[in-house]
């Protein structure tokens, strides 16, 4: 006789590291909140006794998952608090990549060793990611869910100057996310599509960059991208840190979403999945968890290279293509697009994903691979992306490739819009 299912879920009260974090696990929080047999447990740290002892009854009358919904950094404790209990299966979403989790996952890994485990992607290439690095562990993917908030009535026209063509880009300010190369295209393709506009929201990061060997003035960098704002003469229009409303109101006013991002990380794309919840058309990189996008929605993906330091940047020659023959969306246009996004990300399509995710076998985890292994002989820190020696340059391109498509064989290059 099948066992039914039990589904607990641990998530941290506290605020996160990553503010991209705090929405997520909110949505989440949003997705099974019409489920009362799920039970929520408050994960700071270690398992409360009455939650232990109720997972421990469970687990001898239900097939027990266990869905540790945080970032992993907090779960070490909880993990070894109920390694000991026969017949659980863990959930862990991994956040950005394996090799941003790298000093952690060692820890959590040889606890686990031999468990069932479920490893949640937020996108096809996040997937192939995971599979350079654990063995057994069922790899699965799952996008985040993007709150209801988001799929909001839509306007019947932008509130400004009707003819303009409104882009917007939300997120950290930083060398990775090819914020330099975003507005000097914008500005040249801006001489020929003058009703082009740009505006960008988010605050300045200085972290990250010197994983891939780069060194930069972070001061002169600031500087630089408000020189830069300047010189657009009113075409590109810096907004600063928005909070969720401000983000929904100026999402409503906009045309299209852009990112030229490669950041290491980028497996899914929150700001992104938000934009188009609202019925913007994308125009990304293509990186990590962009693609998954542009094949819910017809969009622009702009093809990344590799530059003379083997760091990925994008093809601005394709960019400017891209922005160049832009044209205003209209109601129409956007509502399709959010009907799309609804189907693929809404916190309704979470729930039913993760009924799926139960549904199936689980094989155990086998540990990590050789070539994480290898991969971590090689590195010299935390977030392990450029080491400087020759000796790395064969896993360090090994772990990009999976983010990156084989952009040497498409044709045409651009998705048309």
């Amino acid at each position: 006789m099948t066992k039914p299912k039990k589904l607990f879920v641990f998530f941290n009260g506290d605020t996160h590291f990553w503010y991209s974090c705090n929405v997520i696990v909110s949505a989440v929080q949003e997705a099974f909140s019409l489920k009362p047999e799920i039970v929520w447990c408050k994960g700071n740290g270690g398992v409360e006794p009455t939650d232990y002892k109720l997972i421990e009854q469970n687990s001898m009358t239900h097939e027990t998952y266990v869905y540790l919904v945080s970032d992993n950094m907090i779960y070490q404790r909880i993990i070894e608090d109920l390694i000991g209990l026969n017949d659980l299966t863990f959930i862990i979403p991994v956040y950005g990549n394996m090799t941003v989790e790298f000093a952690r996952w060692p820890l959590i890994s040889e606890t686990l060793k031999n468990k069932k485990l479920i490893l949640l992607a937020a996108s096809h290439r996040q997937c192939q990611q995971l599979s350079l690095f654990v063995k057994g562990a069922l790899i699965k993917k799952m996008p985040y869910p993007i709150s209801s908030l988001h799929f909001t009535d839509l306007p019947d026209a932008s509130s400004e100057d009707d003819s303009a063509i409104h882009l917007v880009y939300c997120g950290r300010l930083m060398v990775q996310k090819n914020i330099f190369e975003l507005m000097n295209v914008f500005m040249k393709a801006r001489q020929l599509n003058p009703h082009l506009k740009l505006h960008i929201a988010g605050d300045f990061h200085d972290r990250g960059y010197h994983l891939h060997g780069i060194e930069i003035d972070f001061e002169g960098y600031k500087k630089e991208f408000h020189r830069l704002v300047e010189m657009s003469q009113g075409g590109i229009i810096y907004h600063g840190f928005l909070n969720q409303e401000r983000i929904l109101a100026l999402n409503a006013k906009c045309d299209y979403v852009i990112t030229m991002s490669c950041y290491h990380d980028e497996d899914f794309g929150i700001s992104v999945a938000q934009s188009l919840a609202q019925g913007l058309r994308p125009i990304l990189s293509d990186w990590g968890g962009h693609p998954d996008f542009v094949e819910i929605v017809n969009g622009c993906l702009i093809p990344v290279v590799l530059n003379n330091l083997n760091v990925p940047t994008i093809s601005t020659k394709h960019l400017f293509l891209a922005l160049q023959n832009l044209t205003k969306l209209s109601r129409a246009e956007r509502l399709e697009i959010r009907t799309k996004i609804q189907d693929y990300l809404s916190t309704q399509s979470y729930v039913k994903k993760f009924e799926q995710l139960q549904s199936g076998a689980v094989p155990a985890y086998l540990g990590q691979t050789e070539f994480y292994l290898k991969y971590a002989a090689v590195c010299c820190f935390w977030y392990p992306f450029y080491t400087g020696q020759p000796k790395g340059e064969i896993e360090y391109l090994d772990v990009y490739k999976s983010y990156m498509s084989d952009y040497q064989s498409r044709d045409p290059y651009l998705i048309p819009l």
